[in-house]
């Protein structure tokens, strides 16, 4: 019961951040950290509701309909523990910086961003202190240098 319950709360809390995203005024690690116990939420429930539960015990398939979403959970949990395994943290020193209009920037990098592709978008985290201790996380979109570009 108390499992169900914790799980229950949870599960809330995390669903609540998600709707309320926008008013509650989250810093996007906050609400990221938060989102993370559904890997814990997740199975509590699962576990709870497959031990305890009557309908799933009295309906055969609802049952075998909750065994195939705990497997795409654990489909999906592996590829992202694969992902956060097999990327690696890649530090770019900065070599110029340009703006473009008032609101857009142009970073250029010593060296190329590893396994990129072009159009895809990044999660760019800046450091402002040289303890690294603020950081600001911003998607971008990289670009390859002018020179590679087919259509010019």
């Amino acid at each position: 019961m108390i499992f169900g319950l914790i799980a229950v709360l949870l599960a809330l809390v995390t669903v609540g951040t998600a709707i309320l995203y926008g008013r509650l005024s989250l810093k996007y690690e906050t609400w990221k950290q938060i989102h993370w116990f559904n890997f814990i939420v997740v199975p509590i429930i699962f576990a709870h509701s497959l031990l305890l539960g009557t309908e799933l015990n009295s309906q055969p398939s609802l049952r075998i309909f909750w065994y195939v979403l705990g497997v795409l959970f654990v489909r999906l949990a592996g590829a992202i523990l694969w992902d956060r395994i097999r990327i690696k943290r890649h530090l770019l020193q900065v070599t110029d910086v340009v703006q473009e209009t008032p609101d857009t920037w142009s970073l250029h990098f010593k060296s190329g961003i590893p396994d990129h592709k072009p159009g895809q978008f990044l999660l760019l985290s800046l450091l402002h202190n040289a303890a690294g201790q603020d950081r600001t996380r911003s998607p971008f979109l990289p670009a390859p240098p002018a020179a590679t570009f087919p259509f010019q």
